[in-house]
């Protein structure tokens, strides 16, 4: 619904004083009466603007330039971006089993139509290569799915962003980081896959910084958001097969996180000491996850949970 107007009110109301509500109010009611005046207007020159818009843009100049007319469209993440050049996007193609005009399905909260040359265009901008193309694909499967409450998260005011977990052959095929520095730089199919999913979320799904994402202070997870499981080195079922798949298969689970916190285990001894640690953590009041469906994830090193695995539950 990108011809609705939008306004804005100060956050959060529940714990302000009765004055200073009615004041918000009385400082909101002419700004609705306004939007609800021109939203026909609005809708009109969106129509119009829309008919004149190509698929295809001439730039004079280099990658410089490319990216500095993106930036001020509004179309990147903050970071250059890679030219989505007719070859590039051709090559992303390459490696989907879906024609280009196919519709996936209705992505929040503009509840605008991903195609798969639309997603291919943003996974050129965030510098994957075509062999990272399946995964990016079945993410979208994912962020379409209702259970994952995608319209909730992006419409929110806390910092949950999706989080990708990819599981199977495919992490060793592409070079997906499982190790140290899981949430951090250095691995390019982690950092630009999770940035495809993210420029396809503000581009095709319409979720604008300030805008449509009111989040209060956000997490560097909306920049990029991508992890794979260490399956060789976990004494339990990966997650995929606890989930239904295959060891065999490849796999991409979605989860609505909060940003990570990091937990202390200095001084704990045994494997119940560090599960203590853990629930008194999981448990903390204010946790972004207590509120969504998923509930909190733990996300274990091998020294703990070769520990943990030896705990019995009473």
């Amino acid at each position: 619904m990108s011809s609705v107007p939008f306004v804005k009110i100060l956050h959060p109301m529940a714990t302000a004083p009765l004055q200073t509500v009615v004041e918000q109010v009385k400082e909101a009611l002419p700004q609705i009466t306004h939007a609800l005046t021109i939203a026909g207007e609005q809708e009109e020159k969106q129509t119009s603007q829309n008919d004149r818009e190509e698929n295809l843009l001439t730039i004079n100049g280099g990658v410089e330039e490319v990216f500095e007319l993106f930036h001020e469209r509004g179309w990147t993440d903050g970071f250059p971006i890679i030219p989505p050049t007719e070859i590039n996007v051709r090559a992303m193609l390459s490696q989907s089993v879906y024609s280009p005009d196919t519709t996936l399905g209705l992505l929040p909260p503009a509840m605008n139509p991903v195609t798969v040359d639309k997603l291919a265009v943003n996974a050129v901008m965030a510098g994957c290569v075509p062999e990272y193309f399946p995964v990016i694909l079945a993410a979208v499967e994912g962020l379409l799915d209702e259970d994952l409450a995608l319209y909730s998260m992006q419409t929110a005011t806390n910092a949950t962003a999706p989080l990708i977990i990819v599981n199977g052959p495919i992490v060793k095929i592409l070079c997906l980081n499982a190790s140290g520095n899981l949430f951090g730089p250095g691995s390019r199919a982690n950092a630009t896959i999770g940035r495809a999913i993210r420029l396809a979320l503000i581009n095709i799904g319409g979720e604008i910084p300030g805008i449509t994402d009111p989040a209060t202070h956000g997490q560097p997870g909306k920049y990029t958001f991508c992890i794979a499981e260490a399956e060789d080195e976990s004494p339990w079922q990966s997650l995929h097969v606890e989930r239904g798949y295959a060891k065999e298969q490849s796999a991409v689970t979605l989860i609505g996180a909060g940003g990570p916190q990091n937990l202390f285990t200095y001084g704990c001894k045994t494997g119940e000491e560090i599960l203590e640690t853990f629930v008194g953590a999981l448990c903390g009041l204010g946790h972004n996850n207590i509120i969504f469906p998923s509930g909190p994830l733990l996300v274990l090193g091998p020294e703990h949970a070769g520990t943990l695995a030896t705990v019995s539950v009473r």
